[in-house]
């Protein structure tokens, strides 16, 4: 159910996003083509993912990346993230958690994204609007995924889905975004939904 509500609401951005070919075409070829670069916090929560033993909490982090933006009436994006993740609370239990585990606790991931851009209001220097990407989230840790044979996983490979709010005053971009997992391609004991990233980035428009 969660999927289909996510894959209905990115779709709905997908029409409004293609809605603004009315209002909003580009006369300049040049005009067309923007560049941002990212560099922001993030905040990974995958603590629905517990058992009576052994609980992940989340992980805070950084992440840095790049934007190109083509507006050929509509705004259609694509985008690279580097993102690092650093765990700062686990429920230790010295008899359950594994060397392994308690060693290992910071996850690295690249991420592509694809997707559109809406603005909601447009007024000079002041622009706000809402997103909707799509991304693939690549596992760039030197440890494989990280599990106990009591449900507790940090899995970072997988498509997922991404809403987030943007404010651009002038060149100067700040953004807030919720993402979630959808699926991934191999076995995994994460349901929908169930890993969600919280971003909060400053973009510079070049």
């Amino acid at each position: 159910m969660k999927r289909v509500l996510l894959t209905t609401l990115f779709a709905f951005f997908v029409i409004m996003g293609f809605s603004q070919t009315a209002f909003n075409t580009p006369t300049n070829t040049a005009d067309r083509w923007e560049w941002v670069l990212r560099l922001g916090l993030n905040a990974l929560d995958q603590s629905a993912n517990s058992s009576d033993l052994v609980s992940s909490k989340s992980a805070l982090g950084f992440q840095a990346g790049a934007d190109v933006i083509w507006n050929p009436g509509w705004k259609i994006k694509g985008g690279i993230q580097y993102q690092y993740h650093e765990i700062f609370e686990i429920n230790e239990k010295t008899n359950i958690i594994t060397a392994r585990e308690t060693s290992d606790r910071n996850f690295q991931r690249l991420k592509l994204t694809a997707g559109t851009l809406y603005d909601l209001i447009d007024i000079d220097y002041l622009t706000i609007g809402l997103g909707a990407d799509g991304a693939y989230n690549f596992d760039l840790s030197n440890h494989s995924v990280i599990r106990t044979d009591f449900n507790n996983a940090f899995d970072l490979e997988y498509f997922s889905g991404l809403v987030h709010v943007y404010v651009n005053i002038k060149r100067l971009q700040i953004d807030f975004g919720i993402e979630g997992n959808l699926f991934g391609l191999s076995t995994t004991d994460l349901k929908p939904l169930q890993s969600k990233t919280y971003t909060l980035t400053l973009g510079y428009f070049f």
